[in-house]
């Protein structure tokens, strides 16, 4: 008997301290990367706000370049001067009265308003516009990763920039 029981294979799988000791480990991993992965997508998401930001002031120095200076002062409690910007630099010159480039900026941005400090939000300030992170104050247009972009504006008949 005593033969028989030293014989024996030893069953397949983990023990239940190997079981534990791995699930400790992983506990671990996982609480040392989830901070450090939403810190990347975080600032990867400023990043790219930066980029559509600098798109948007080429579009307004070509613009500017082109036919005049956009004569639209900064005001910090309202959107509607960056509304009023970036309508100027989607707006298609008629044929009777072309402009080199024009639309200088896709018309298909339609973005929102928000003065949330939990969005990112682009602002105008009188001479270009910039970035409001997370936590600034201020009122802007709601930058949502590209997800503004719907079916193009329309502009009335007569429309002046």
């Amino acid at each position: 008997m005593l033969q028989t029981l030293i014989q024996r294979k030893p069953r397949a799988g983990f023990s239940f301290v190997e079981l534990i000791i791995t699930l400790a480990i992983m506990g671990l991993l996982a609480a040392v990367a989830i901070p450090v992965y939403s810190n990347v997508t975080k600032s990867s998401g400023e990043t790219i706000a930066t980029d559509h930001v600098e798109s948007l002031n080429r579009a307004v120095a070509k613009f500017s370049q082109n036919c005049w200076r956009l004569p639209s002062p900064a005001d910090n409690s309202v959107t509607t001067d960056e509304f009023v910007v970036l309508r100027s630099i989607q707006y298609r010159f008629p044929i009777s009265n072309p402009k080199v480039g024009s639309p200088y900026f896709d018309p298909r941005y339609n973005p929102t308003a928000s003065s949330s400090t939990n969005d990112l939000r682009i602002r105008w300030n009188g001479t270009g516009f910039e970035l409001l992170k997370t936590g600034t104050a201020g009122s802007g247009l709601r930058y949502n990763g590209g997800n503004e972009y719907t079916p193009p504006s329309s502009f009335p008949n007569g429309y002046q920039p």
